[in-house]
């Protein structure tokens, strides 16, 4: 097989793992591999493949969104891993906005954008319109989040009596 053919091979890997368009292209990935100056089939599938990989790491550290382009799971373990790592990443870089003091609301509006936000939510019968929750609610989704033992980051905003009183207004 020429190159060609073993990138159009791994491309088509590429889209099976895919729920939505493809974050690369598959002539960026025949460039990215070059000359190969073997013909030993396997040493250039391997190439291509590991370039394949390599590409696909390098954007998903780039935008960890790029993670809900792609299946739940792909059947390949490396790749499930990678996306594993993307999809922690995306849902740390999470914002949670707290308001309120007694009648605390929290606005969860990034975390629902995010793959495992939005699983948990809809786990827990929260709909995807759902941006504002109430303390029971947000304790609800901490907890599941706590049981897998990760901490929703939390930004809290401080009432207007509180920047009041902070001297901020």
């Amino acid at each position: 097989m020429t190159l060609p053919e073993h990138v159009a091979y791994w491309w088509g890997q590429l889209q099976t793992w895919l729920d939505d368009e493809s974050p690369l292209r598959a002539d960026e990935l025949e460039a990215e591999v070059g000359l190969v100056d073997s013909t030993d089939d396997a040493v250039v599938s391997a190439r291509v493949q590991r370039q394949l990989l390599l590409m696909m790491k390098a954007r998903l550290e780039a935008n960890p969104s790029l993670n809900q382009d792609f299946k739940k799971s792909t059947g390949v373990k490396i790749v499930d891993q990678m996306l594993t790592v993307a999809r922690v990443r995306e849902l740390l870089g999470a914002k949670i906005v707290k308001r309120g003091g007694k009648q605390m609301r929290v606005d969860c509006s990034e975390l629902g954008e995010t793959y495992y936000g939005r699983l948990v939510m809809t786990g827990l019968g929260l709909s995807k319109q759902r941006k504002i929750l109430d303390r029971a609610e947000y304790d609800k989704v901490a907890g599941e989040f706590t049981k897998i033992k990760l901490t929703l980051p939390e930004l809290i905003e401080p009432t207007t009596t509180e920047r009041f009183f902070g001297g901020d207004i």
